[in-house]
Parts: C-alpha cells; structure tokens; sequence
C-alpha cells in the first residue's frame, strides 16, 4: 500500500527530485557493483575506504600505504570489529592483504574499476 502525504519542504521540489534521481543512480551503481563483485555493502564500502586512505600521489605516481582498522572504522563511522571481520573475507578474494600494521591495498585496477563504476566516471 503507498501513502502520499504533501508535505512542506525547505527546498524546492525541483531540487528535491533532482537529489532524488542522483542518488537513485549511485545507490542502483552500489548495488549492482557490489553484486557483481560478490561484496557485501559493508564490504564494499570498507573495499573503497582502504584505497581512499591508502592511495596518494608519489614522485613516481602512485603510492599505496598501509590502512588500520581504526582508520577505517572512522572514516565509516562503523565498529572497529567490523571492519576487522569484513577485511578478512576481502583478504581471502585477495582485494587486500594484512600486515602487521593493518591491510593494504592489493587489487588497485579492481578497486579502481569500483569507484568508477559507483561514481559513474568513465576513464576508458
């Protein structure tokens, strides 16, 4: 059953359904995404989190650094328990790896071709 209600809104409608069908893109891209993958949401986000954090700008290109748990958690704002238990699934698809200082990212064109695919950014 759908219920419709007019309600008084701070923004324009325009605006409001223009967030709306943004935001219908990025989470249909999440979802497909991550299924295609065979990631949880959790695990996906945690996925993009590591090379967030862990990918800068070296002399030479890119530099890939270690991530904790800690770092992760925060940045998600989720359990540090949690990103604890979903890296060790992504370490065995072998997207990560753990070191005695946290993960580290191994899969980079894998997580690259996430992140483009969620933000719907074409490189090729």
């Amino acid at each position: 059953m759908h219920f419709s209600t007019d309600k008084k809104l701070s923004a324009p409608p325009s605006e409001i359904i223009e967030i709306s069908e943004r935001l219908e893109k990025v989470l249909r891209a999440v979802g497909a995404a991550r299924a295609r993958r065979q990631l949880t949401v959790e695990e996906a986000f945690i996925f993009l989190a590591i090379g967030f954090l862990g990918i800068s700008n070296s002399r030479s290109g890119v530099a890939i650094t270690v991530v904790s748990c800690i770092d992760i958690a925060e940045v998600l704002k989720i359990p540090r328990e949690t990103v604890r238990r979903k890296v060790v699934n992504l370490v065995e698809m072998q997207l990560v790896s753990m070191t005695t200082r946290g993960m580290i990212l191994e899969a980079v064109d894998e997580w690259r071709a996430l992140a483009a695919e969620i933000l719907q950014y074409k490189s090729y």
